[in-house]
């Protein structure tokens, strides 16, 4: 398994891996045109896992040109990987959106309070607008009549479900192409420091409106509760799932992972709690 950390300009998670200072990190790639992705991997404590650290020295690597980006996604995709997850910042940049589209699995961490639930409806947004827009020429006839129909959407004119019709009726193929997008497109989401139940309810709402009004399924897996272990686990340098296994923070995350075939490093499901306590413990040994 590979971790990536594609906070581009604000690289911080070798810190949660007990990496003080990267020996390597994405300024090496970016900036050596010869140098390949596998020769920047960090070993972490944990032998199954390597690490790619984000770049934050290099000035301007958070609005890298998009040759250089293209060819940092091409890499990503041949990494020698079973399972290759990218870590990413907060924000709408094309940087984000582009990591986000690459992602199978993608899936969204958000808080409970009103103006981080409206940043993840606009981020669902701008990602299905980016994966619609880059599926044509900047050039074409369907490019144009999309863009311009994404500007009326934005001002709230007509809904996003509606758009693979309307192009239909001018560009039919076209029509088919955005509706298998929308289809096709089915994000997680998980909700973060979760203080109240009522909270969760927040997150079914998000569900609702993401198929009301961007035409698209989203699934609520899971919630995490708002732990003060997790912050204690950060300031050691070390994932609360390893250090505190029986938090409420852990236990919370189990039932997220278990919705998503969680297994054992033998490829075996944990069929209990307890069975992924004990191998948690097993691996925090290693980390110490």
């Amino acid at each position: 398994m590979i971790l990536i950390d594609g906070d581009l300009g604000g690289a911080n998670l070798h810190t949660c891996l007990n990496i003080r200072r990267p020996q390597c990190n994405l300024n090496d790639f970016i900036v050596n045109e010869k140098t390949n992705l596998k020769n920047i991997l960090l070993d972490t404590p944990c032998n199954t896992l390597k690490l790619i650290s984000g770049g934050s020295e290099l000035v301007g690597i958070a609005n890298i040109q998009y040759g250089k980006k293209a060819k940092l996604l091409r890499h990503i995709l041949q990494l020698p990987a079973d399972y290759i997850i990218v870590d990413l910042g907060a924000g709408q940049a094309y940087n984000t959106l582009d990591f986000f589209n690459l992602s199978n699995e993608g899936i969204i961490i958000c808080n409970p309070e009103p103006n981080a639930k409206l940043d993840a409806y606009s981020f669902l947004k701008n990602v299905i607008y980016r994966k619609i827009l880059t599926s044509y020429k900047t050039n074409t006839h369907e490019y144009q009549l999309i863009k311009k129909l994404l500007i009326v959407e934005r001002n709230n004119a007509f809904q996003l479900p509606r758009l693979p019709m309307v192009v239909g009726q001018v560009y039919p193929e076209a029509g088919k192409i955005i509706a298998r997008i929308l289809q096709s497109f089915r994000p997680k989401l998980i909700m973060n420091k979760v203080r109240r139940h009522s909270q969760i309810g927040e997150a079914l709402k998000l569900v609702t409106l993401a198929s009301e009004y961007l035409g698209i399924k989203l699934t609520f897996i899971g919630y995490v509760e708002n732990d003060q272990k997790v912050v204690d686990a950060s300031e050691n340098m070390m994932p609360f799932l390893l250090q505190y296994p029986r938090c409420r923070a852990s236990q919370n995350l189990y039932q997220v992972l278990d919705d998503l075939n969680l297994t054992n490093n033998n490829g075996r499901p944990f069929r209990r709690f307890y069975q992924f306590k004990k191998e948690m413990k097993t691996q925090a040994k290693v980390w110490k």
